[in-house]
Formats: C-alpha cells, structure tokens, sequence
C-alpha cells in the first residue's frame, strides 16, 4: 500500500511550525525595550513628587528695608531623548535694594538666623569641603552634565546674582542642576551686598544684606469630586440598557479615559 502523496519513499510530508520564543527570552526582549523608558518615567515620578521648599528672606542690621521670598520646587529636564535629569527650579521675589545693582545669591550651610549680620548661616554649602567656588553653568550645559556623571567645579550653594530692577525689586527664576531639595532643607539663603564675580574663595561679594532659613512649603491639598450616588449609578445602568448594546453601563464618568496628551515626549515640568 501506497504511502500518502503518492512516491514519497514512505516519508510523511511534516508541516513546518514557526518556534515561539522561550517565555523567558520573550521577557528579556520586553525588557531591554520598556525598561529605560520605564526607569525615566519612574525617575520623573520621583522627582516631581519631591516636596516644594520656601524661605521667607528679611534684611540684616544694616539693610532692614530688604524683603523677600524664595521658593524651590522640583523640576525635570529633558532637551532630548537621550539626556534628562531632575533638577530644581529656584524662584525670588525681592524688594528694597538699591536700583539697577546685582548681589550674589546663595545657599548657606546652617539655617541659623540669629544674628543681625547674617554670619550664623556659616559659608557656602557644599558636602564636600574641598570644592571650590564657581559660577553655575547654563541650563543645557547644567543637564548634560549631570547625565554624564560629571559634578560641575563649584559649591552646591553657589546660584551666581541677581539684579534689581529700576525700582529696586527683584524677579527672578532659574533651574539649578546641583541644589537637591532633601539636601538644603533647613540652610539658609543669603543674599550679598555686591556681586558674585566667581572669584576665590566665596566669589568677593562682600556683606549679607538679607537671610533667610529654607523650610518645607505648605502646599494645599488637592479637591476630590465625591464619588456618583447609588441612584445616579442605577440611573445610567438603565440608561446603558435602553440604548442597546451597552453592556448594561451608563454614559462614562466625566474624566474617565485617557488624557490626550499622555504619553508624549516629556519636557520640562
């Protein structure tokens, strides 16, 4: 009797199978492709979720009419795919100093503001006591910096100036690569009387003409909509059956689904 096929010499034509993968190998191949994405939006989650800080900052002894507040808030940089870091956005709002002028600006070690001369605050805050003082690096500069590993040459207190304006109030707001929140809560902020000119050891910016200890910021607690009622959730059940084919389920709830702007490229926050 003849095999199937006719002349096949008794050899049974087999169908070809494609092999899955291993599961394990399946897995290794999600994860080398979701894990650095995963790790970023994790790391941005983290960065974001850190606590705000605030220092309220008053004049010394011999510049009383000085006023001011100063907020640090978390931040996450991103200028490309490639490159990110989370970084801290430092906000200042000062009024009575001289017209026009510029004063260094920087984080002290100790938030001790017992004294009217503003000394108490100690020097420059950095964790390591042998760097040097510098002038900080530009935003861009700052990032990529920070994602190669490599720690700028200067204190992590050194925020370079700021500058009054004609009538004597400053507005200012920049991004900082090196001041951690967990590290300069409790420090202080110090404002100088002239200039930051990034010279050794402190910069030469002479007296302290305000101060001020950073503090965790109050922040307001979000407002959460009550959750539907027992009848209105009948109500759209029965509402779901009238028009057929919804399974039994009302209207969706107001906010429910995907915002349309989730999952594009991250930016600065």
């Amino acid at each position: 009797m003849g095999c199937r096929g006719g002349g096949g010499g008794g050899r049974r034509h087999r169908r070809h199978r494609r092999r899955r993968p291993p599961p394990a190998a399946a897995a290794a191949v999600q994860t080398a492709e979701w894990g650095p994405r995963l790790a970023a939006t994790l790391d941005r989650a983290r960065c974001l979720g850190l606590p705000p800080l605030a220092a309220t900052l008053v004049g010394t002894a011999t510049h009383e009419a000085v006023r001011g507040t100063v907020h640090l808030t978390p931040s996450w940089m991103a200028p490309d795919d490639t490159v990110a870091a989370c970084v801290t956005r430092v906000a200042a709002n000062v009024t009575g100093l001289p017209p026009g002028t510029a004063h260094g600006f920087h984080i002290h070690t100790y938030g001790d503001a017992t004294t009217r001369d503003g000394k108490s605050a100690g020097g420059h805050y950095d964790r390591d006591p042998s760097m040097t003082h510098g002038l900080p690096l530009a935003a861009a500069e700052a990032v990529a910096a920070v994602a190669a590993g490599h720690k700028p040459v200067r204190h992590e207190g050194d925020m370079g100036n700021v500058r009054a304006a004609a009538d004597g109030g400053v507005f200012f707001s920049r991004l900082y690569e090196l001041v951690v929140l967990e590290h300069v809560v409790g420090r202080s902020i110090i404002l100088h009387q002239a200039p930051d000119d990034g010279g050794q050891p402190t910069g030469n910016a002479g007296a302290r003409v305000a101060q001020g200890v950073i503090g965790y910021k109050l922040v307001p607690k979000a407002k959460v909509a009550p959750p539907p009622t027992a009848g209105g959730a009948g109500e759209g059940a029965k509402g779901g059956a009238a028009g057929g084919g919804g399974g039994g389920r009302g209207a969706p709830l107001k906010g429910e689904g995907h915002s349309p702007t989730e999952g594009g490229a991250m930016h600065e926050a």
